[in-house]
């Protein structure tokens, strides 16, 4: 998932209520669990993948919890999107400027081809 693909993602993944989780469960909806809530999923992804996002964010949540255990529950999800929207941006950087690398280095490869060339 990316930040680009927001809209699908809200599209893709949306919660269910519990009285249409039995109709959904054939659309895909997937249960998970973070710090004990439940909740259902309804989502054209993988159920393991979205396993996997809730494991992470239930990791998070523990170790907020665990520095901050008399904090609301609503306020370490809110820390822990925080966290895990700053390792996003931290990712995006990291990835644009590997791409500005590629970039400069397929030029000056390109550059060198086209000098081999006319040699």
């Amino acid at each position: 998932m990316s930040s680009h693909g927001s809209k699908a993602t809200q599209r893709s993944l949306s919660t269910t209520s519990t009285q249409s989780k039995e109709a959904n469960r054939t659309a895909g909806a997937v249960s998970v669990d973070i710090r004990g809530k439940k909740l259902s999923i309804k989502t054209s992804h993988d159920p393991e993948f979205v396993q996997q996002l809730a494991r992470y964010v239930d990791n998070k949540v523990r170790s907020l919890q665990m520095a901050a255990p008399s904090a609301p529950f609503d306020k370490l999800l809110m820390l822990a999107s925080m966290n895990v929207a700053e390792e996003l941006f931290a990712a995006q950087e990291e990835s644009a400027h590997l791409r500005e690398l590629i970039r400069e280095r397929a030029d000056a490869l390109a550059t060198i081809l086209d000098q081999s060339e006319g040699s």
